[in-house]
């Protein structure tokens, strides 16, 4: 019984690894890309060890970029199609797989190909198309980012994914702002990324402050998913109080509505939020000199 269901099992497991070498074979061919981009993009929301089979295949990343660039023209004046949006959407899905396998990630930056995403971003349209295409670009910056080290946040701050990111905020929809917030966060998290937003460049720690307060401001509490944004955005800012000059700046920066009681209902079923938000406030109070002489700069989430 057991030798039979392990035969049953590895003959599934035959008949998907031939299926996805089809699927692969398939994006060569201009008239089957479509419904493989399709296919494969499901089959990598099941797994995703086929990344690096991807990368590796002849052509298949030029397919890709070819892709990509296609669409350029209909980005400004927005006139994308949803069939197209979704087609170069499952793309992204691909290269999402890729930014998360450890295999293939760093390959990914070193080719550059992620630059040839920022158009995406650059876009302030709100049409439903571009606001999908826009997602799924900051979904595979997202898992770039996801597991950091120095080589992928020098490569963020170099190519100025910083700044495309308060694009979005400012200009993305729901979704789009709280993956946005979540990629800025994770640059902060980061010793080079604290420096890069509150170093001699002061205009960029503003400039977020400013933003996020904004977006703070105009919060709508009834939505459920907007509790998602708002912990990003406390992170966020828990995370600037390491720098002892922004600690200090965010006494006069830190939104209202994070130091009243505004959000205490919506955050109640989330102790640890809670006392993120505590904790933030408590540092602020004592401001940056303090917290530095008692070497708690550092201590961010204990």
């Amino acid at each position: 019984m057991v030798n039979q269901q392990q035969t049953s099992s590895q003959t599934k497991e035959n008949s998907k690894i031939l299926l996805v070498h089809q699927l692969i074979c398939n994006l060569l061919e201009p008239s089957l890309r479509g419904n493989a981009l399709s296919d494969l993009a499901k089959e990598l929301k099941k797994d995703n060890s086929f990344a690096p089979l991807l990368w590796d295949s002849f052509g298949i990343i030029a397919v890709f970029l070819q892709e990509v660039i296609s669409i350029y023209p209909a980005i400004s004046p927005p006139v994308l199609t949803e069939e197209a949006s979704t087609k170069v959407c499952n793309v992204l899905i691909l290269l999402q797989g890729i930014a998360s396998n450890l295999d293939t990630k760093t390959k990914l930056i070193e080719s550059q190909l992620p630059l040839y995403l920022c158009p995406f971003l650059e876009c302030a349209s709100d049409t439903r198309p571009l606001e999908n295409l826009r997602l799924c670009t900051l979904g595979v910056f997202h898992r770039l980012i996801k597991v950091s080290d120095t080589n992928v946040i020098n490569f963020f701050l170099e190519k100025e994914i910083f700044p495309l990111c308060l694009l979005t905020i400012d200009k993305g929809g729901l979704q789009s702002k709280t993956v946005a917030v979540y990629i800025v966060k994770r640059i902060i998290l980061h010793d080079e990324g604290l420096r890069y937003i509150c170093g001699i460049n002061t205009p960029r720690f503003f400039g977020l402050c400013g933003l996020l307060n904004s977006v703070v401001t105009s919060l709508d509490i009834g939505d459920r998913h907007s509790k998602k944004l708002l912990v990003q955005i406390i992170h966020c800012f828990l995370g600037l109080t390491v720098n002892a000059r922004a600690c200090d700046a965010l006494r006069d920066y830190l939104p209202q509505k994070l130091r009243d009681t505004t959000f205490n209902d919506f955050l109640q079923d989330d102790p640890t939020i809670c006392e993120h938000l505590r904790r933030l406030n408590s540092r602020i109070a004592l401001g940056g000199q303090a917290l530095l002489d008692a070497g708690n700069l550092n201590r961010i989430y204990e």
